[in-house]
Protein backbone atom coordinates (compact mmCIF):
# COMPACT_ATOMS: atom_id res chain seq x y z
CA UNK A 1 0.00 0.00 0.00
CA UNK A 2 1.22 3.42 -0.70
CA UNK A 3 0.81 6.25 1.76
CA UNK A 4 -1.28 9.14 0.55
CA UNK A 5 -0.27 12.50 1.91
CA UNK A 6 -2.74 15.32 1.92
CA UNK A 7 -1.53 18.43 0.17
CA UNK A 8 -2.25 21.76 1.84
CA UNK A 9 -5.42 23.41 0.65
CA UNK A 10 -4.50 25.70 -2.19
CA UNK A 11 -6.69 28.32 -3.75
CA UNK A 12 -7.17 28.75 -7.48
CA UNK A 13 -4.07 30.94 -7.72
CA UNK A 14 -1.84 28.35 -6.01
CA UNK A 15 -1.54 30.06 -2.61
CA UNK A 16 -2.59 28.59 0.69
CA UNK A 17 -5.47 30.12 2.62
CA UNK A 18 -3.09 31.34 5.34
CA UNK A 19 -0.91 33.08 2.77
CA UNK A 20 -3.97 34.78 1.32
CA UNK A 21 -5.05 36.01 4.77
CA UNK A 22 -1.56 37.36 5.53
CA UNK A 23 -1.51 39.19 2.19
CA UNK A 24 -4.96 40.65 2.84
CA UNK A 25 -3.87 41.84 6.31
CA UNK A 26 -0.75 43.49 4.87
CA UNK A 27 -2.70 45.24 2.13
CA UNK A 28 -5.65 46.32 4.31
CA UNK A 29 -4.41 47.15 7.82
CA UNK A 30 -7.33 49.46 8.60
CA UNK A 31 -9.87 46.73 7.84
CA UNK A 32 -7.98 44.33 10.09
CA UNK A 33 -7.74 46.94 12.87
CA UNK A 34 -11.46 47.71 12.59
CA UNK A 35 -12.28 44.01 12.72
CA UNK A 36 -10.15 43.57 15.83
CA UNK A 37 -11.83 46.52 17.54
CA UNK A 38 -15.28 45.11 16.72
CA UNK A 39 -14.23 41.69 17.99
CA UNK A 40 -12.99 43.18 21.28
CA UNK A 41 -16.22 45.14 21.72
CA UNK A 42 -18.21 42.00 20.97
CA UNK A 43 -16.34 39.92 23.53
CA UNK A 44 -16.62 42.68 26.15
CA UNK A 45 -20.35 42.94 25.49
CA UNK A 46 -20.82 39.21 25.90
CA UNK A 47 -18.99 39.12 29.24
CA UNK A 48 -20.49 42.43 30.46
CA UNK A 49 -22.28 40.87 33.46
CA UNK A 50 -18.91 39.82 34.89
CA UNK A 51 -17.44 43.30 35.27
CA UNK A 52 -19.76 46.05 34.05
CA UNK A 53 -21.81 47.82 36.66
CA UNK A 54 -25.50 48.51 36.66
CA UNK A 55 -26.40 50.53 33.57
CA UNK A 56 -29.83 51.60 34.78
CA UNK A 57 -29.23 52.98 38.26
CA UNK A 58 -29.39 56.77 38.27
CA UNK A 59 -27.29 58.88 40.60
CA UNK A 60 -27.99 62.56 39.90
CA UNK A 61 -25.22 63.63 42.29
CA UNK A 62 -22.67 62.11 39.87
CA UNK A 63 -24.08 63.52 36.64
CA UNK A 64 -21.87 64.69 33.76
CA UNK A 65 -18.64 63.49 35.37
CA UNK A 66 -15.53 63.12 33.21
CA UNK A 67 -13.89 59.71 32.75
CA UNK A 68 -12.38 58.37 35.96
CA UNK A 69 -11.14 55.16 37.52
CA UNK A 70 -14.67 54.05 38.44
CA UNK A 71 -16.49 55.42 35.37
CA UNK A 72 -14.26 54.73 32.36
CA UNK A 73 -16.29 56.84 29.92
CA UNK A 74 -17.77 59.21 32.50
CA UNK A 75 -21.44 59.61 33.35
CA UNK A 76 -24.41 60.97 31.44
CA UNK A 77 -26.90 63.69 32.43
CA UNK A 78 -28.72 61.30 34.78
CA UNK A 79 -25.56 60.04 36.53
CA UNK A 80 -25.49 56.64 34.78
CA UNK A 81 -22.16 55.02 33.84
CA UNK A 82 -21.68 55.44 30.08
CA UNK A 83 -19.30 52.47 29.72
CA UNK A 84 -21.80 50.09 31.36
CA UNK A 85 -24.58 51.39 29.14
CA UNK A 86 -22.33 50.91 26.10
CA UNK A 87 -21.60 47.27 26.99
CA UNK A 88 -25.17 46.36 27.94
CA UNK A 89 -26.39 47.97 24.71
CA UNK A 90 -23.89 45.88 22.80
CA UNK A 91 -25.39 42.73 24.30
CA UNK A 92 -28.80 43.53 22.87
CA UNK A 93 -27.32 44.41 19.48
CA UNK A 94 -25.41 41.11 19.36
CA UNK A 95 -28.53 39.09 20.18
CA UNK A 96 -30.37 40.32 17.07
CA UNK A 97 -28.11 38.76 14.38
CA UNK A 98 -27.94 35.54 16.38
CA UNK A 99 -31.57 35.29 17.49
CA UNK A 100 -33.34 36.27 14.28
CA UNK A 101 -31.80 33.60 12.03
CA UNK A 102 -32.36 31.03 14.77
CA UNK A 103 -36.05 31.96 14.98
CA UNK A 104 -36.32 31.89 11.19
CA UNK A 105 -34.73 28.44 11.02
CA UNK A 106 -36.99 27.10 13.77
CA UNK A 107 -40.15 28.42 12.11
CA UNK A 108 -38.96 27.20 8.69
CA UNK A 109 -38.43 23.69 10.04
CA UNK A 110 -41.86 23.78 11.61
CA UNK A 111 -43.58 24.86 8.41
CA UNK A 112 -41.52 22.69 6.08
Amino acid sequence: MSAVTAAPALAANGRSRAAQLRRFARRNPTIVAGGLILAIIGVLSIVAPLFAGDAITMNPALRLRPPSRTDWLGTDHLGRDVFSRFLWGGRSIISIPIGQPSADAASGHGVG
